[in-house]
């Protein structure tokens, strides 16, 4: 690192850097849910308007990018649940609901799906020993207690079996689904939620 280099064209850089870093991530998790996680590099560097130099210099490997989506998907997600944190009080049958519609358009049962292959095909665990998913399992741990706290939920239902459940009902519908019924995922988490509830 050149130590002439002023420290506010330093701390550009860096912004900038970062800024290319998130366009790489979006740009994948977009072309992942496309085309599956064999899209080449070059193509994800034309969709995130940066040379393909760059997404290797930021991912050197495949797998290390698709850390980097499930990471990113994952703080979408606990962005949108502690954004109700003050709301439960209030009305928490309403909270949770909004918080469910929330996560219901980020589609996770297409982000799962995403990672079936590279699952396999790099012998991933969904266990305690990968963070990735412990991370996930926790938020939504998380919003299952609470709701549970609430009475919104049965205690026997466990997270793992409730996310499951609520990533196949907000999947994805196909456009003349969707253009027929446009509220068919908030009809369906409210119908969900009804067959959960104590």
């Amino acid at each position: 690192m050149d130590h002439n280099v002023p420290f506010a064209t330093m701390q550009d850089m860096r912004a900038d850097a970062q800024e290319k870093r998130d366009a790489i991530i979006s740009a994948s998790r977009r072309l992942f849910a496309q085309e599956g996680f064999d899209v080449p590099f070059r193509t994800i560097a034309s969709a995130a308007d940066v040379g393909v130099a760059t997404v290797h210099r930021h991912f050197p490997d495949r797998l290390g990018l698709i850390q980097a989506v499930a990471t990113a998907f994952w703080n979408e997600m606990e962005l949108i649940i502690h954004k109700y944190d003050n709301a439960w009080e209030a009305n928490a049958e309403e909270t949770f609901y909004s918080i469910l519609c929330e996560l219901g358009a980020l589609h996770p049962l297409s982000f799962a799906a995403m990672g079936a292959d590279i699952i396999r095909e790099h012998n991933v665990e969904l266990d305690e020993t990968n963070p990735v998913f412990v991370r996930g399992i926790s938020a939504i741990s998380e919003l299952v207690n609470t709701a549970k706290e609430h009475d919104l939920l049965a205690d026997d239902i466990a997270p793992l079996r409730f996310y499951i459940g609520f990533a196949i009902i907000t999947r994805e519908a196909p456009g003349l689904a969707e253009k027929a019924m446009p509220d068919y995922m908030e009809w369906l988490i409210q119908t969900y939620l009804r067959g959960l509830r104590p």
